[in-house]
């Protein structure tokens, strides 16, 4: 029997999950979005939620499909984020091709008031970015067209925001690996 090789970005999972579930005292549990997580945000999210209108007008499955097409599976980031069998967080994005960084263009946590991860979904996202990040060998992660309301957040974090950035189409916050 061939044992089954972990990705990078497995390897990352099982390093985060391991740490927020030490440090929140609470089950942490990161997966890729499979048909498990889309079934869950469409059974629970989807229907207790206005908020996908204000995300580009695009269902996760559809961001899950486009981003499935644009990018090779070496360089596709998409995490589920689970606390038992409650989704608490979804999170799509890419690697560059080249060296230069890991770009994160959606994040989102459950409005649903029980959702056991509540506010712990953007540093559970962003650690799991950072450590795949440098995993990778990338220079910097990127937060592309990040919600505006939380720039003194993403600034505390250590983030820079840079305006109209690559190719002059988005804004987004860099910061080093």
């Amino acid at each position: 029997m061939t044992p089954i090789q972990k990705t990078p970005l497995d390897a990352v999972f099982e390093y985060v999950e391991g740490e927020f579930t030490r440090i929140l005292d609470k089950p942490v549990r990161l997966s890729r979005i499979d048909d498990v997580a889309l079934t869950a945000w469409s059974n629970t999210w989807k229907s207790n939620s206005d908020r996908e209108l204000l995300n580009g007008s695009l269902s996760w499955i559809e961001k899950k499909q486009y981003n499935d097409k644009q990018y090779p599976e070496k360089r596709r980031f998409d995490v589920a984020v689970w606390s038992q069998d409650e989704l608490c967080g979804l999170s799509l994005g890419y690697l560059s091709k080249d060296s230069t960084y890991h770009a994160i263009h959606y994040l989102e946590e459950s409005l649903l008031l029980t959702q056991p991860l509540k506010g712990y979904i953007l540093n559970i996202i962003l650690v799991v970015g950072m450590e795949y990040a440098k995993l990778m060998r990338k220079k910097y992660l990127r937060l592309i067209e990040p919600n505006l309301e939380l720039i003194e957040v993403y600034k505390n974090l250590g983030f820079k925001y840079k305006m109209k950035g690559f190719s002059g189409k988005r804004n987004y916050f860099e910061k080093e690996v």
